[in-house]
């Protein structure tokens, strides 16, 4: 089973049940989890890290599971609470070989998901900006007929990239080399927008899905 990499303060987790424990502390911070980096430091291929987000209960742990063949290693949970807390971890046990031939491992991270009415705002751009920089693949998953809360989310994706990119910019202005804004390619995650079962008619000035996001879903 998966394993936390980072959990709020309020949570601990029993590495030998594997289970998870919530208080009724107030929530104020993420802690990483030791056992986590324990996994990781044992990795000595490259290492290709692909994770998911988006609004709770719209099934990431799931999919994230599926694609990559590792069925139940995230908790799965059937209650109007959130069962992701933080961010949780899983290394898929077998290699994959890159265009090159080179052999990488892959890094899960399910996180912990948006607009849970038990959360703040705060909660979801502490896990969103973490995210982001720990990723080298992102997926945002969302459900049928994308809502301002979808907007929203890949908008502020998209703002963390050019506040990060910002910096770099005004080095290479300043007269200093472009490697600044290289590493940034190559270290921002790839997005991906998991747009799933919408089976709604596109409107009639549209047509295609491109066309309809590019007219009313547009967030950079």
């Amino acid at each position: 089973m998966a394993i936390p990499l980072c959990l709020p303060n309020n949570c601990t987790w029993d590495s030998e049940t594997g289970l998870r424990v919530s208080s009724e502390e107030e929530r104020r911070y993420l802690y990483v989890v030791e056992d986590a980096l324990e996994q990781l430091r044992k990795i000595k291929e490259p290492v290709c890290v692909v994770s998911i987000a988006g609004p709770y209960r719209r099934g990431k742990s799931f999919v994230l599971s599926e694609v990559f063949g590792q069925p139940e290693v995230f908790p799965l949970g059937h209650k109007m609470k959130p069962e992701t807390m933080g961010i949780w971890l899983w290394i898929v046990p077998r290699a994959f070989e890159d265009s090159t031939g080179r052999e990488f491992k892959v890094v899960l991270l399910d996180t912990e998901g948006t607009d849970a009415v038990t959360s703040e705002s705060y909660d979801n751009s502490q896990i969103f900006t973490l995210t982001v920089l720990l990723s080298s693949v992102l997926i945002y998953n969302s459900q049928c007929v994308p809502t301002r809360a979808d907007r929203e989310g890949l908008n502020y994706i998209a703002k963390l990239s050019q506040s990060i990119e910002g910096p770099s910019k005004t080095k290479a202005e300043a007269g200093k080399s472009q490697e600044d804004l290289k590493f940034f390619c190559k270290t921002f995650p790839f997005l991906i927008w998991l747009l799933r079962d919408d089976t709604l008619d596109l409107p009639s000035d549209c047509n295609s899905y491109k066309e309809y996001f590019l007219k009313e879903v547009y967030f950079i």
